[in-house]
């Protein structure tokens, strides 16, 4: 399904009920293709920025985080920041703290920002259900104070950036939730989308359900995906960044104490 028509809640959804009515297993409620009334069309399009990379090799990953190693992974979060995040937070802080450390470009002054995806179903006021079609996300973004120290590195500095954007969020100002804007120049910007909470595992076409839900590359760069682990134990997560920086992530200590492989790819 093209992201032309809809998000990942309304693909995940569309998938469960059509496997759900080929096992006749009751009829699901019926999708609300009101979207436009919400968010009415514009001329312009979002600014969202997607850098397809034609020059570089894209080199994949899957990193498991399992539930013991993710609340370790929070409750130190918490210890030095008196805030616990969430389980989402927590993962893309150290997912992008071991990605800029990758990236090496501290040293030249660059600034380094993440974009986060947020399905607004739940933030907009009133609230919407999930079987609301179309695009209903929002972009967050978060970035340092200048990246000139050491600072942004510590477990717990990024988790509170990401925490102050993404609970910044109006659900009532439907008209800002929409804005989007390109990376500025001289920022590297990473992307980070979690589906761990979409029932793709639950989607049952008669023969079982899947017995692995991965995700291919699209020719992006320094673009991370959640998703549910198989099991339920914890978070895959699938990385895509140059070969170059995908060298220095895969060997990070911070990253290498808190994941493991799940196994060949």
């Amino acid at each position: 399904m093209s992201h032309k028509l809809a998000d990942g809640t309304s693909y995940a959804e569309f998938l469960k009920a059509w496997a759900d009515t080929a096992r006749v297993r009751g009829v699901h409620a019926q999708p609300k293709f009101e979207s436009a009334a919400l968010f009415p069309p514009r001329d312009v399009a979002p600014e969202i920025e997607f850098t397809p990379v034609v020059q570089s090799i894209i080199s994949p990953a899957c990193l498991l985080i399992r539930e013991r190693q993710l609340e370790k992974l929070r409750g130190a979060a918490y210890a030095l920041e008196r805030a616990r995040p969430t389980r989402v937070e927590a993962v893309i802080a150290l997912l992008w703290r071991c990605a800029m450390r990758a990236d090496g470009r501290e040293a030249r002054g660059r600034r380094l920002e993440a974009a986060v995806t947020v399905n607004l179903r739940p933030r907009l006021r009133p609230q919407l259900t999930k079987d609301y079609f179309g695009n209903i996300f929002a972009m967050v973004y978060a970035s340092g104070v200048g990246w000139e120290g050491a600072e942004e590195y510590e477990q717990g500095f990024l988790e509170g950036r990401l925490r102050e954007a993404i609970r910044g969020l109006n659900g009532e100002a439907r008209e800002e939730l929409r804005m989007t804007r390109a990376a500025a120049e001289g920022v590297e910007r990473y992307l980070f989308t979690s589906l761990s909470r979409f029932p793709f595992y639950e989607t049952d076409f008669g023969w079982g359900g899947p017995a692995w839900v991965a995700m291919p590359p699209y020719g992006m760069k320094n673009w991370f995906v959640l998703m549910k682990a198989r099991g339920g134990d914890g978070f895959e997560v699938w990385a895509f960044l140059t070969e170059a920086e995908m060298e220095g992530f895969a060997k990070d200590p911070e990253l290498l104490a808190f994941t493991s492989s799940p196994g060949s790819i």
